[in-house]
């Protein structure tokens, strides 16, 4: 299946994934319309209610407590204040260990935990977080696990837990399941890098009515008509990818990033956070220049390996609370 036509450095869609058209997560639970964007008419759009690609599927309602995701992004607005969103791999080197890190980065400065689950075939992620990834599986680390540490981090933080991984482990879960643990434990979102937008209704099922958010990724190669789906339906934040390809430490933020992010400013109004690439103080603060918030992952958990996560994290708050 391609949609968007959103290339990636591994050749696939990325936000799409047409290698999954083959694989065990194709399920025949309904008769999802997998027509081009431009053959679905926004009557559709309307009558699905955030469910366009599937029209005859039925309706859901979100909760309507006001969720931690909206309270920070509004309390840091009011503060003239940018969001450091931090990136975690679960189980990496160990449950305890990657506890330690992500109460060490919470207690320095960062907004919003996205908790990274080990995946065997992570195909958004490059070579360092797939190997935080192999080392969390290493380690034992399982599903189940990581809520538990959601859970306990829950307990001393107020910050969003965003759970970042592949949809092919939440399904095997059950989504059911899934969304009723993770909200018992105070997870926040589920950011599910390979469930496009199309296919994710399913999911969305089960979280919209325990308050979850599903956070919706754009690339700079999103077709017009299919960020408009998209950000109709989107909540808590919108992710918006700086690079065409995988995750990783760059050298510069690319120079068409405020070009993208303007677009995206006229058709939405929630918060934007920008990632892929950050790596250092400087690039955090250009980028969240015409962001709401910044992504670190691969910079941070090099460092969290190297013992130097806590200097990277005070480094980045410094550079993002600096004056303009």
């Amino acid at each position: 299946m391609k949609i968007s036509g959103e290339t990636n450095s591994l050749g696939g869609d990325f936000g799409d994934y047409s290698a999954l058209d083959s694989s065990p997560l194709r399920t025949p639970h309904s008769a999802l319309l997998y027509a081009p964007v431009a053959q679905l008419d926004r009557a559709s759009a309307s009558e699905a209610e955030g469910c366009w690609f599937d029209p005859g599927q039925a309706h859901h309602k979100r909760s309507r407590i006001m969720s931690r995701i909206k309270q920070t992004f509004e309390k840091l607005k009011q503060q003239k204040r940018k969001a450091l969103v931090c990136f975690l791999m679960a189980g990496d080197p160990d449950l305890e260990g990657s506890e330690k890190h992500c109460r060490e980065a919470l207690l320095n400065g960062v907004d919003v935990l996205e908790l990274g689950v080990p995946f065997s075939d992570p195909t958004a992620d490059g070579p360092v977080i797939q190997a935080a990834g192999r080392r969390g599986l290493a380690a034992g680390t399982s599903l189940d696990g990581v809520l538990k540490m959601a859970g306990r981090l829950r307990k001393d933080f107020d910050a969003p837990i965003v759970i970042f991984g592949y949809a092919n482990p939440f399904f095997n879960y059950g989504y059911a399941r899934l969304a009723k643990e993770a909200a018992a434990a105070g997870v926040d979102a589920f950011l599910v890098v390979d469930l496009p937008f199309e296919e994710s209704h399913e999911f969305k099922l089960h979280l919209d009515p325990l308050g979850l958010d599903f956070i919706s990724l754009i690339a700079p190669t999103t077709p017009s008509l299919r960020l408009g789906h998209i950000l109709e339906n989107a909540c808590g934040f919108v992710y918006y990818i700086m690079v065409k390809g995988v995750t990783g430490v760059r050298a510069e933020i690319p120079a068409d990033v405020a070009e993208h992010l303007a677009r995206l400013r006229q058709n939405t109004a929630l918060p934007i956070v920008a990632g892929f690439g950050v790596s250092d103080g400087a690039q955090a603060r250009s980028a969240a220049h015409y962001a709401d918030g910044v992504v670190v992952g691969s910079a941070l958990v090099q460092a969290a390996k190297a013992g130097c996560l806590v200097a990277l994290v005070k480094e980045l708050r410094l550079a993002l609370d600096s004056p303009n």
